[in-house]
Order: structure tokens, then C-alpha cells, then sequence
């Protein structure tokens, strides 16, 4: 994720792929620092925890309701506030499928996800992602009318993906309607 000031023209970086452009005003709370540009790693850099969390996503993908939930227990066993290890999660992704997860009908899926999600939305870059996907409206809809302790790690994550600005502009216009 690359952030643009409004003094710099996006046009004059369209021609770059793979570069998402996330335009923000100097007057906003957050600053450049919050949200450094990721370096890029050489695949040989990258520790095994990388490639063992991905692994794991990819049971999430194509495992059943068992595969994924130790799939989810067994990404908890990773020191998920490594960026490392969060982006592992993200560039396979898994931010998606932790998402899709919370809107399942087993609760087994719902907190293993949501306490993945409660950790990892610590990161500037998971939060803006979680926001993009739509997973603070699935995050409210829990706090509406899901068990105690799903509500409990629902408004963890909230609060976590609430010190991104735009995630608070979203979260009131989900209040009110």
C-alpha cells in the first residue's frame, strides 16, 4: 500500500503495477508514518512461518468444517503481530476468507476468526483491508445479534480497525441507517 498526499498527482504513478493508491488529506489524523510503504522481500528472505501460515490459509480454502477449524487454531500457535505473519495471511488471501468466516453459522469458525482478525487488526494495513472488504459491516451484524463472546471479540476488533479514520467515518454511517 503506497499513501499519496493530495500535493502529489496519482496520474503521474498510473503507469506502475501493482501499486494500490489510497489518496489521503494532510489534514487527516494519521500520519505517512503510520502507514510505512512494505518493502519488498525476495521470496528467499522470508522466514517459514510465512510459509507455513499460508499453507494453512489454503486449508481454509478448500478443508471442511474441521480442516478449518484446526487450520484456525493452528495459525493462533504463530506470533500473528509479526508483520511477517500477518502479511502472509493478507498476500495469500486469507483476510478475505477470515471475513467470509464470520459470516458462517458455526461458532467454532466465528471466534477462531474473529481472534485472528482481533490480532492482526493491529496492523494500519489489515485495518484499511478489513474496512475495504466490508468486514466492519459483518463485524457489526455480530455485535447486533451474536453470543456473548462473539460480541466481546467483535468489538475488539472494532476498536482495533476504529483507529483507521475512514473506518470511523464508515462505522457511523453504519450506525445510523
Amino acid at each position: 500500500m503506497l499513501l499519496i498526499t493530495n500535493n502529489i498527482q496519482p496520474s503521474s504513478i498510473a503507469a506502475c503495477t501493482n501499486i494500490s493508491v489510497f489518496i489521503e488529506s494532510s489534514s487527516d489524523d494519521e500520519s505517512e508514518e503510520e502507514y510505512p510503504e512494505r518493502r519488498n522481500e525476495s521470496t528467499t528472505d522470508l522466514p517459514s512461518e510465512y510459509w507455513q501460515i499460508q499453507k494453512l490459509v489454503k486449508y481454509l480454502k478448500g478443508g471442511n468444517q474441521t480442516a478449518t477449524v484446526i487450520a484456525l487454531c493452528s495459525m493462533r500457535d504463530f506470533n500473528l503481530k509479526l508483520e511477517t505473519c500477518q502479511m502472509a495471511i493478507k498476500d495469500v488471501g486469507g483476510l478475505e476468507l477470515l471475513i467470509n468466516l464470520i459470516c458462517t453459522e458455526d461458532v467454532k469458525c466465528k471466534i477462531g476468526s474473529l481472534k485472528i482478525l482481533r490480532e492482526i487488526s493491529e496492523n494500519a494495513h489489515i485495518r484499511l483491508s478489513i474496512v475495504d472488504l466490508g468486514g466492519l459491516e459483518e463485524l457489526v451484524k455480530i455485535l447486533q445479534d451474536g453470543a456473548m463472546e462473539l460480541k466481546c471479540l467483535a468489538a475488539e476488533t472494532i476498536a482495533n480497525v476504529a483507529q483507521f479514520r475512514r473506518a470511523r467515518r464508515q462505522e457511523m454511517f453504519i450506525n445510523t441507517s
